[in-house]
């Protein structure tokens, strides 16, 4: 299916679970980030919408992929810090007890689930606990040890596999992505920066190893990564990534020194915005 690359093996599963008359109320689908979920989110509203069974070229179903069909909604982070706000919940909760606008079914798909505000988690908590019938809630994440236990226990869990570098570059490709973020994005095996300038993966890619080589050096005075929010994810994706791979062959105060020092970045990057 061109709307999706990779998956088979999730959207077969999907199709199976939402095309018939018994369906689970809420689902999770936990996988790395920016290797499709939420377009595979509106894939399987689609089934579920369909009054053919799944056909994804009815009249129903372009308008889910198009995010238009009155019986679907998405609800993303937004506000200060990119949360998920109490009063998102609580529309989202409105919107899903009332009856639907066609047919008998409703989805509502909650992008980056684990950004949720505590409070948000809560009030999402106790709609998941008495869903409204016939309403299918879609919870997309790649944190999910940041979620509610009790959230993840009243869905089934979907994992998604990481896609492969032909994947990758499948989809670069389409969407003219220059070739050097290309490369950068089939070796990091997501698309989740197939939209950065290749400038931002190169300083980025100068500060990891700087900080690699030098655990004790302090970021907040490396500007040109602090300044801006896309190229200090490269950093961070970059510096976890080559942290993960060295602590798998043993465990030394270098790395704990690096791994404390990156962790406090972060809180404070991000801090900052909220």
């Amino acid at each position: 299916m061109s709307y999706v690359v990779g998956h088979k093996r999730v959207l077969e599963l999907l199709k199976r679970l939402l095309t018939g008359s018994k369906f689970p109320h809420a689902l999770l689908f936990v996988g790395r980030e920016g290797i499709g979920k939420k377009r595979v989110a509106h894939v399987a509203a689609s089934y579920f919408l369909c009054k053919k069974g799944g056909c994804l070229s009815c009249r129903d179903c372009k308008r889910v992929l198009e995010g238009l069909h009155p019986d679907f909604r998405l609800e993303a982070p937004k506000g200060k810090g990119g949360g998920i706000l109490i009063e998102q919940i609580r529309e989202l909760r409105d919107w899903a007890f009332m009856a639907p606008m066609e047919g008998e079914r409703k989805v509502a798909v909650l992008d980056d689930a684990h950004l949720m505000r505590p409070e948000a988690a809560n009030a999402l908590l106790k709609t998941l606990e008495e869903p409204p019938e016939g309403t299918l809630f879609i919870l997309v994440t790649s944190e999910q040890s940041k979620l509610l236990p009790t959230i993840v226990s009243r869905c089934q869990i979907v994992r998604f596999h990481p896609l492969s570098r032909q994947e990758v570059e499948e989809v670069c490709e389409r969407i003219g992505v220059p070739e050097e973020v290309k490369r950068f994005c089939a070796e990091a095996g997501t698309l989740r920066f197939a939209s950065v300038m290749p400038s931002q993966i190169e300083t980025a890619k100068r500060a990891a190893e700087t900080l690699l080589k030098n655990p004790s050096l302090k970021l907040l005075a490396m500007e040109e990564v602090w300044s801006q929010e896309t190229t200090f994810s490269i950093f961070l994706f970059l510096v976890r990534k080559k942290l993960n791979g060295l602590l798998r062959k043993g465990w030394n105060e270098r790395l704990w020194d690096l791994h404390r020092g990156l962790l406090e970045v972060e809180r404070l990057f991000y801090g900052s915005n909220l």
